[in-house]
C-alpha cells in the first residue's frame, strides 16, 4: 500500500497504535524507496529510538517539536 501513494516525506511515530514505526522505517529503507523520514518521539533513548536510528530517519523531532523544524524538513528538505 506504501507504495501505491509513494510519498516525497513521513512524519513518522515511533509508537503507532497497531504497529512499530521503525518497522515501517525499516520497509521504506529496505525496499529504497525514495521517501524522506522525519521520526517523532517522545521516546529517549532505549529499544524504538535505537532500533529507528539503525534505519537512518532523514531528521529525529523529539516531542513536544516545533513547527517551524517541520516546516523546513517538509518544505526545504532540510533536517
Amino acid at each position: 500500500m506504501f507504495k501505491l501513494f509513494n510519498p516525497s516525506h513521513v512524519l513518522l511515530d515511533l509508537m503507532l497504535p497497531d504497529g512499530n514505526g521503525a518497522e515501517l522505517l525499516e520497509y521504506i529503507r529496505t525496499n529504497k524507496l525514495p521517501t524522506r523520514v522525519a521520526v517523532i518521539t517522545a521516546a529517549g533513548p532505549g529499544r524504538f529510538l535505537d532500533e529507528a536510528m539503525r534505519h537512518h530517519p532523514d531528521a529525529v523531532f523529539k516531542k513536544p517539536w516545533d513547527l517551524d523544524e517541520i516546516r523546513a524538513f517538509l518544505q526545504n528538505g532540510e533536517d
